[in-house]
């Protein structure tokens, strides 16, 4: 927190809700709704990333606004929404996943566990027949471990 409070000072964070740039205020850093309902995250705040983004969405060759004029944020909110919901989540990963876009779908947590990166990372554990994200940060030399599932899940 110590950059927001230095940007406060600053005057340049207002205290309200989705008016900054890494709070949902700006269109480059949020999350959007698909066709089928689900979600997309995009955090884009670095200028080449924000290009990509632009590119892969269709908006590369308009003339659009600065990426920093907040005056402008709502528009190309609104903008950005309507282009995320003409395809579905499994779309729009399909085509961002691999490019520089600070892209990520958003996952319901049965799943997360599924995902290709928690799988490989084995970021997720079964203690006493109840999935649920292994212990971080991982120690090479201090190995950590779920001691209990923390819930009955009989109950």
């Amino acid at each position: 927190m110590t950059p927001m409070y230095g940007a406060l000072a600053a005057g340049a964070w207002v205290e309200e809700r989705e008016t900054n740039r890494l709070d949902g205020g700006c269109h480059h850093y949020g999350v959007y709704e698909t066709l089928d309902g689900a979600y997309v995250s995009i955090g884009s705040n670095e200028p080449q990333f924000y290009q990509v983004m632009l590119e892969t969405v269709g908006l590369g060759k308009e003339k659009l606004p600065e990426q920093g004029d907040r005056a402008q944020w709502p528009a190309m909110k609104k903008r950005l929404a309507a282009i995320f919901k003409t395809r579905t989540r499994a779309e729009w990963t399909e085509l961002m996943q691999m490019k520089e876009i600070c892209f990520a779908p958003v996952l319901a947590m049965s799943e997360a566990p599924k995902h290709p990166q928690n799988k490989a990372r084995g970021s997720f554990v079964e203690v006493d027949g109840v999935l649920q994200p292994g212990p971080a940060p991982r120690f090479q030399r201090t190995p950590s471990r779920v001691a209990s599932a923390g819930i009955n899940p009989k109950r």
